[in-house]
């Protein structure tokens, strides 16, 4: 930083008098300064006005417009407790008659419980799996399945169930699983069984074996699609196949996808190292001692940090804490290894360069720089490179998602000839899969449908019939106990209205406008009681609401208008605003903000304009109606409130003190002269609505749904901002000129001084 000597040999303070002479062009700005600032004032409050404003041009106003508004429904029922009802407009009136026989609801299989100490990482193995085990899944008649690997963890098992659409979870306090389907209904039900006999084994091994008729369902339509087309078993072996084909390729090119992404990042941070050794070597002596003291201060730090670390491991005995610390140990080295190779790299840069007090500095940090700058060039363009491979493999990825959910021959056709061979022991082991499939289909089938012949003879069945159907019990898991598992069927809600069956996957029916939910079965010989009739309390209601908003309006408008003068009071400099504590500057610009819009034009044509349309009369069958019809009208000039003279009240508005005695004179016309009511306020609204939209369009002053010339005020600013730009050159070109002056002088008293003293000695001598 350059030292400034003035008036050394004058004797004369000159930076205080420059300060003088330009101080009146200075002036000049802040005047421009403080217009604009009083332009910010007017923006701001005129945003926010305008936002309030088309809140109700665009909600309540709108809405009001349109008869179809008007018409509200409400319904009461005679047992709340077992059912809850609402109705559209559409809804007709009168009463209906529900009856509620059975509520929807999810499948369940809460498990076995398990004995032993298993947590969310024990391994499939500890279940007995070997090798792998194929567990089918339907849902919604989807089949799909999971193969579960020996080392496959409880937790990855019931994140595949969960991707397979099935809601799995396990708790190892309880030692049990939990599995429901991720939605009410009969038909979101699931089904889950082994694929063989391996698979039911481990599906009893984790207490989830049990036959429901989900179960069953699936299996015959399995059963019934494999006899009934001979390619059945065959073309879903071959999808399967595919489809792992396909899926080899998508992780290859995720993998590779993974693998760019660092590269990216690491030359991402390149470029980044690169322009800090650019900065480190532009920096002169000092700051480049700073930034090694720096560097030297966080490699203490680090290895102080590491022997603490080293300690902490030492003393730990649970090794899985002693794991965590260790990791954090890693870390620390990781980031000391880069602070070392920083530190060296800087210290390179800076004999490369030498001393910025060298002729020949600027030339080095030149020369280094461009290296740099070339080295980033060729990061950048890779990066370039990079980012295109990217995208083509994720584009790639795309294709073989869409490409897995398309028929065996375009999966044939994308994989290309000789990349899948059916003769394999891939393909061949598969198809197996499939078979073994059927055949434990066919078993389960056959022992469920004698388990339901012999449990429908009940106490007819013979001793060696009960024996038999005790086995089946157990060999299907239908033994029910405590610590067993249980099987909760999905099934669907089913209702009758008015003696018409419905049925829903959900609680929730939507019937000619009505919405029933259901949330208890009704007794035998119950029958609910829906009543629909017209919202007389909604519809006052919606009308209250909008004088609410626009009373809130109104008045606001009115005290922006109205308010006091800001007086003496102008906006203030950066100068002055630091010669105020923070409370007298927030006090001075309240004072401004507040008569931002005091007798503005634009806002004085608007509250016209909004008061001249509420007391618009309109043609109601014949007769000149108002506000005043209904009861809605504004106070007195003495009773209402300063700035809430444009403020409706609404007689009978057990709210309003004001006039909450009088006669409910709305609540009536809703009641009893619907027709007439929603003809007036239609009509009153409709013409509230177009004069704004008209004083609202867009203009080359204002822009569409803004009640300001905000365009116009917008240009103002940056023509402020101009300007204040343009004094601030002159205020520098003038400073930079009396500066040049004052140096002259200086200068020529200076040579007139060693004039004299030399002229002083030579006569002395």
């Amino acid at each position: 930083m350059s030292i400034k000597l003035s008036g050394l040999i004058s004797g004369m303070d000159t930076d205080a008098m420059i300060e003088e002479l330009v101080s009146a062009y200075s002036i000049k700005k802040d005047s421009i300064y403080k217009e604009q600032k009083s332009l910010s004032y007017k923006q701001d409050a005129w945003k926010t006005l305008n936002t309030k404003l088309y809140s109700l041009f665009s909600g309540k106003l709108s809405s009001m417009r349109f008869s179809v508004n008007y018409t509200k429904k409400a319904v009461s029922v005679s047992n709340s407790n077992k059912v809850s009802v609402t109705a559209s407009s559409t809804a007709v009136s009168g009463t209906q008659k529900l009856k509620i026989s059975q509520l929807a609801t999810s499948g369940y299989l809460t498990g076995a419980k398990l004995d032993g100490n298993y947590t969310a990482d024990t391994k499939m193995s500890e279940f007995g799996v070997s090798g792998t085990t194929r567990i089918n899944v339907s849902v919604n008649g989807k089949d799909t399945f999971v193969d579960v690997t020996e080392d496959m963890t409880i937790a990855k098992f019931t994140s595949e169930l969960g991707s397979k659409g099935i809601n799995a979870s396990f708790d190892a306090t309880n030692k049990r699983f939990f599995l429901s389907s991720k939605d009410s209904g009969a038909d979101q039900d699931f089904s889950i069984s082994g694929n063989d006999s391996t698979g039911n084994d481990l599906l009893k091994n984790l207490g989830l074996y049990t036959v429901s008729t989900a179960d069953i369902s699936s299996y015959k339509d399995y059963i019934s699609a494999a006899e009934g087309d001979a390619s059945y078993m065959t073309d879903l072996a071959k999808h399967e196949y595919l489809n792992s084909l396909l899926e080899a390729q998508k992780k290859m090119l995720s993998s590779s996808n993974s693998a760019l992404d660092k590269t990216t990042t690491q030359n991402t941070a390149d470029i980044k190292e690169n322009n800090n050794r650019i900065s480190f070597a532009k920096s002169n002596d000092a700051a480049k001692e700073k930034s090694l003291e720096s560097l030297d201060k966080s490699i203490t730090k680090l290895r102080e940090d590491m022997t603490k670390k080293q300690e902490a491991i030492a003393a730990e005995t649970d090794e899985t804490k002693k794991a965590a610390l260790q990791k954090d140990y890693d870390a620390l080295q990781e980031k000391l290894d880069k602070a070392n190779s920083q530190k060296e790299d800087y210290l390179a840069i800076k004999e490369r360069v030498g001393s910025s007090d060298d002729e020949g500095f600027k030339d080095a940090v030149a020369e280094y720089e461009e290296e740099m700058k070339a080295a980033n060039t060729e990061l950048e363009d890779d990066n370039k490179l990079i980012k295109e491979r990217i995208a083509d493999n994720k584009a790639a990825m795309t294709t073989i998602d869409e490409t897995m959910n398309k028929e065996i021959t375009d999966k044939e056709e994308y994989l290309g000839a000789g990349t899948f061979d059916y003769d394999s022991e891939a393909f061949t082991s598969t198809l197996v899969k499939y078979n073994e499939k059927l055949e434990t289909a066919k078993g389960i089938v056959a022992d469920y449908t004698r388990y339901e012949e012999l449990k429908g003879l009940g106490d007819d069945a013979t001793e060696a019939q009960k024996s038999e159907l005790a086995s089946l019990n157990t060999k299907l898991g239908l033994d029910f106990s405590e610590l067993s598992a249980v099987r909760i069927t999905g099934q669907d809600a089913i209702i009758s209205l008015n003696g018409a069956k419905f049925t829903s996957s959900s609680n929730v029916f939507q019937i000619n406008g009505v919405t029933i939910t259901a949330t208890a079965v009704t007794d035998p010989d119950e029958e609910i009681s829906l009543t629909t009739s017209d919202d007389v309390d909604g519809i006052y209601d919606m009308v209250k609401d909008f004088f609410k908003e626009y009373n809130s309006l109104i008045n606001e408008m009115d005290s922006l208008y109205n308010a006091a003068s800001a007086g003496k009071y102008e906006p203030l400099t950066e100068e002055e605003e630091g010669e105020l504590s923070d409370k007298q500057v927030e006090k001075w610009e309240k004072k401004l903000e507040d008569a931002a819009l005091r007798k503005d034009s634009t806002l004085g044509s608007v509250i016209t304009l909004m008061k001249t349309a509420m007391s618009k009369g309109f043609d109601v069958d014949g007769v000149n109606t108002t506000l005043s019809t209904f009861g809605i009208k504004t106070l007195g000039y003495f009773v209402a409130g300063e700035n809430e003279k444009g403020a409706f009240h609404i007689d009978g508005d057990s709210s309003d003190s004001a006039v909450s005695g009088n006669e409910d004179k709305l609540r009536a016309a809703i009641a009893n002269n619907p027709e007439g009511f929603v003809s007036f306020f239609s009509q009153l609204t409709s013409n509230l609505y177009s004069q704004l939209n008209g004083k609202m369009a867009s203009s080359s002053l204002s822009s569409a749904y803004t009640i300001y010339n905000d365009k116009y005020m917008t240009s103002q600013y940056k023509k402020y901002t101009s300007s204040i730009s343009d004094w601030d050159k002159k205020i520098e070109k003038m400073r930079e000129k009396y500066e040049s002056q004052f140096a002259a002088m200086e200068k020529a008293l200076s040579t007139l001084q060693s004039q004299q003293s030399s002229l002083s000695s030579l006569l002395g001598s």
